[in-house]
């Protein structure tokens, strides 16, 4: 009976390991690395990521071709992504919800 008690016990711990050490479910642990990530682009804070905010995701999302393009291409780049993702075209800038969307579409 200890063996089998030691035994569920690692199993247990090991669980518990790859799930971050948290008791994460695998949404939670989503929800946790996208609230870090957004606060990390956010580096004024305002609540919102701008074209200079999102420079780094833009240039992931479009790999190694977004060292061979101009700088007018980057920007040309970077408004059709706001442009996609942002529901008030207007401001072009994404809130917490809109960027959500783009992490949501990034991890399938």
């Amino acid at each position: 009976n200890t063996l089998e008690e030691a035994q569920g016990e690692v199993a247990r711990l090991r669980q518990m390991l790859a799930e971050g050490c948290r008791g994460e479910t695998e949404i939670e642990r989503r929800v946790r690395l996208f609230n870090e990530l957004f606060d990390e682009l956010d580096r004024d804070k305002s609540g919102f990521l701008e074209a200079k905010e999102l420079t780094a995701v833009i240039a992931h999302v479009n790999g190694p071709a977004w060292a061979e393009m101009s700088a007018e291409e980057r920007k040309e780049e970077a408004d059709f992504f706001i442009a996609t993702y942002d529901d008030d075209v207007e401001d072009k800038k994404l809130e917490k919800a809109e960027f959500c969307t783009f992490f949501m579409d990034s991890m399938g």
